[in-house]
């Protein structure tokens, strides 16, 4: 099992908080030691309230954050619906809104999951050349998601043949899966996550208690419960949350 550090806040902001402190961290430490970074964001409002928190460090005095230089940092994502990147459902949409149009990233190195291409496969392909290319061995130096109330995590959903199949791709293509909204999607893999330097897992609302309690229970199964593929992580994972999410 790997080893997971739990942060419990009193509340969604001090979570938030919390994980924009994480955050802080493990990116200020990459470029310091090798002066770069390269990290996969995720959508949706979890992460969206830590971007916030990142964007606006200064005045919420979080450390390590005033070391960190964004244009050292290579942006991906976890996963990405077949959507254009201007749609509100879009994962790039968000992080952008929220953190990256309000940091001085180099835009050049922001990665788009182009899920809204008509060949999937091949889009899946070209971002797992352009992951190798900045990460040596596909190895993200933190790799940030959120969890589902399904207990899925990047798109990873219940029963998905990924989970079972994968065979050392970082990168897959999902046509038809059974997500709200029903929409292809591109994501990072087992391998990727395994690969990872280090996780952050977002765990925030009373929605996403029922996973927290599969991720914590000795016995389970990953393709039922995805968020059980954390156990197997082989470094360590930072589970931060709310009390409601982590009763």
């Amino acid at each position: 099992m790997s080893e997971l550090r739990v942060h419990c806040e009193e509340s969604a902001e001090r979570a938030a908080h919390k994980a924009a402190q994480v955050f802080a961290e493990v990116v200020a430490e990459a470029i310091a030691s090798r002066g770069r970074c390269s990290v996969a964001l995720a959508g949706g409002s979890s992460p969206a309230a830590m971007h916030a928190a990142l964007a606006d460090a200064d005045a919420l005095q979080i450390p390590y954050a005033p070391q960190i230089k964004w244009d050292a940092v290579d942006f991906f994502f976890g996963d990405e619906r077949a959507a254009p990147s201007d749609a509100d459902v879009s994962n790039y949409r968000s992080a952008k809104a929220s953190l990256l149009d309000r940091v001085a990233v180099d835009w050049r190195k922001v990665h788009p999951l182009e899920a809204w291409r008509t060949d999937m496969e091949t889009a899946a392909s070209d971002y797992e050349r352009a992951l190798r290319e900045a990460c040596p061995g596909g190895a993200l130096d933190l790799l940030v998601m959120g969890v589902g109330e399904d207990a899925h995590i990047l798109s990873l959903y219940p029963r998905c043949p990924v989970i079972d199949e994968d065979h050392g791709a970082l990168v897959a293509a999902l046509r038809d899966p059974p997500m709200n909204p029903a929409l292809d999607r591109l994501t990072l893999t087992p391998t990727a996550l395994a690969a990872a330097k280090s996780v952050l897992v977002l765990f925030v609302g009373a929605k996403k208690a029922s996973a927290w309690r599969a991720l914590g229970r000795d016995e389970g199964s990953s393709r039922e419960h995805p968020v059980r593929l954390l156990r197997g992580h082989p470094g360590v994972v930072r589970c931060v949350g709310d009390r409601e999410a982590m009763p």
